[in-house]
């Protein structure tokens, strides 16, 4: 659960260091902290007659910056924010940057010229100042936006119309229910667009549920509305600009059932954009990797290979094994969507067939694999990487290897490239220009204390060049 003075107070550091500070490495911590909270569960942030509150609980003036997260918010006119559980980094990071940009002077309550209120993502939403939803209890209560249903008197719009009278009143399971009947005949009709925009309010509500008896009646009306057609419908909707953040958030409510459709889908999509849509719904779903990682094993190479990308970006571990197995594929854009996976998730059971690739692969699939290297995660690669590197003859594939371990930037790789960047005592044991070039590079990635203080020293090198490079790193250094 969100504690709301908690989250205010985040929310309120985030948007003030967005709003006055230059320095990307406080906005990333910002961001990164704000996100990391949002996963405890959504926040609903209102502000009404200048006191701001979370989930309902007004937040005391006196902690830290709640006064200015609440001029910054009137100044833009907004009423409201939702934070989604889980909320992609993506949108939050959209809202702090659009609450950086202050209005002058505020704008008139309801009007739509502020960029914060254009915020209407499946993780974070916004609403104006006079344009909030109505309360319940404690509870903020979307207000409908189905422009499908405006004005319309079918059985679907009538039965809205009677659960928003009161969404988390009286029998609220039956005026419930007869929305998700009234959807699933929709659906029927083949009037997709407003039956999907009235299953992504019921998750709303279900979300914002103030007890969870409320939240039971939500979750038994959805259990019976997302049926396996129903899904499969609404997965049509998935590259439709205007419905397609709708459907989205159905999919992923669905969970594992979204997952096995959306999968069940790909291989029978005639085009890349479609697959591309639905694979970018299934990194929303978070549930049913199990059914990404038997695709690993399907006959058609491009949903192997589509399936080895989406692997290495949601990071799930326990594909290490089929992945390992696709590096023999008959299709080269196989093995190299597969060992990318590979190095993107850089766990110890990776190192071994990662440096059989380091060591006898084409150039082409290595700098595949190091491009592919990154964060402290990646700690397990330190030791193939800096073992491949050894003796690499080609100067644009060893500046990838120590690049690759300036990204992972933990002690072990600092260490590795601090040893390259030095010039060496001995004439056989001197380093080329190239290497050291390339490991001033890795530094200047890295960061860090022992990074910057070898770099600090290298300024003062004999080589013109080693100095401008040195000075470079350093001045990156200084900016984040």
């Amino acid at each position: 659960m969100i504690n709301p003075d908690h989250f205010a107070v985040t929310l309120a550091r985030a948007a003030h260091i967005f709003r006055t500070s230059p320095n990307i490495v406080e906005q990333k911590t910002a961001l990164r902290t704000l996100v990391g909270l949002s996963r405890l569960g959504s926040a609903t942030v209102t502000l009404r007659n200048g006191v701001l509150a979370v989930e309902g609980k007004a937040i005391s003036a006196a902690l830290p910056l709640i006064d200015d997260l609440a001029d910054c918010l009137a100044r833009h006119g907004v009423g409201t924010i939702w934070i989604a559980q889980g909320a992609p980094p993506a949108e939050v990071l959209d809202l702090l940057r659009r609450l950086a940009d202050v209005a002058e002077p505020p704008p008139a309550p309801g009007s739509t010229t502020s960029a914060v209120r254009a915020v209407r993502g499946a993780g974070v939403f916004v609403s104006p100042t006079g344009g909030e939803a109505a309360v319940a209890g404690s509870q903020i209560v979307p207000e409908l936006n189905l422009e499908a249903l405006e004005g319309s008197t079918s059985p679907l719009a009538e039965a809205l119309r009677r659960l928003e009278a009161s969404p988390y009143g009286a029998d609220l399971l039956e005026r419930a229910s007869d929305v998700g009947t009234a959807a699933e005949r929709a659906f029927e009709a083949d009037r997709l667009e407003e039956a999907v925009e009235a299953l992504s309010l019921l998750i709303a509500l279900e979300d914002r549920a103030p007890s969870e008896d409320v939240r039971r009646s939500y979750g038994i009306t959805l259990r019976r509305s997302l049926t396996r057609g129903t899904l499969q419908r609404v997965s049509r909707l998935l590259p439709d600009t205007r419905y397609g953040e709708a459907a989205s958030l159905v999919m992923r409510r669905a969970g594992a059932d979204g997952t096995k459709v959306l999968v069940d889908q790909i291989a029978s999509l005639p085009t890349v954009e479609e697959r591309r849509v639905v694979f970018e719904a299934l990194r929303r779903v978070r549930e049913g990797y199990h059914l990404i990682v038997s695709m690993l094993r399907h006959p058609d190479w491009f949903v192997v290979r589509n399936a080895a990308w989406l692997v290495g970006d949601l990071g799930i571990y326990e594909a290490v094994g089929e992945l390992t197995a696709a590096l023999e594929h008959r299709d080269g854009r196989v093995r190299q969507a597969a060992a990318a996976a590979l190095a993107k998730l850089g766990t110890p059971e990776t190192a071994e067939p990662l440096l059989g690739i380091l060591r006898a692969a084409d150039d082409q699939l290595r700098s595949i694999v190091l491009s592919a290297v990154k964060g402290r995660a990646a700690d397990a690669l330190v030791r193939p990487i800096a073992v491949a590197a050894e003796g690499e003859k080609d100067p644009e594939l060893l500046r990838e290897y120590l690049k690759a371990l300036g990204r992972i930037g933990t002690p072990d790789a600092v260490r590795y490239l601090i040893k390259s960047a030095q010039p060496g005592r001995r004439l056989l044991g001197r380093k080329s220009k190239e290497e050291r070039l390339a490991a001033i590079e890795g530094l200047g990635l890295a960061g860090g204390v022992a990074a910057f203080g070898t770099l600090e020293t290298l300024v003062a090198d004999r080589d013109r060049e080693i100095q401008d490079a040195a000075r470079k790193a350093l001045a990156t250094l200084r900016r984040r």
